[in-house]
C-alpha cells in the first residue's frame, strides 16, 4: 500500500534508515519484502539503509514498548 502510493505521488526517490533483518529484529517478525523490487529504476532511485545504528536505537526502544 505505502509502495502504491509512492508510485502515484510521483515520489521518484526514496530514503531510508533501517534495513529489512534490523526491522524484524526489533519487531519480532520475518520475511519482510524490500522496496527495491517494486520501484524498479531507473524511474525510482532508492537509497538505504544509511544511519541504520541511530535508527536502530529508535526501534529498540519503540518495539520495546509495543512488544
Amino acid at each position: 500500500m505505502c509502495i502504491g502510493a509512492l508510485r502515484w505521488s510521483g515520489v521518484r526517490n526514496m530514503v531510508y534508515a533501517l534495513s529489512n533483518e534490523t526491522l524484524g529484529k526489533y519487531a519480532g517478525f520475518d520475511g519482510l519484502m524490500s522496496s527495491r523490487p517494486l520501484l524498479p529504476s531507473p524511474q525510482f532511485i532508492v537509497t538505504g539503509p544509511i544511519l541504520e545504528e541511530e535508527a536502530a536505537k529508535i526501534h529498540a526502544i519503540h518495539w520495546s514498548k509495543l512488544l
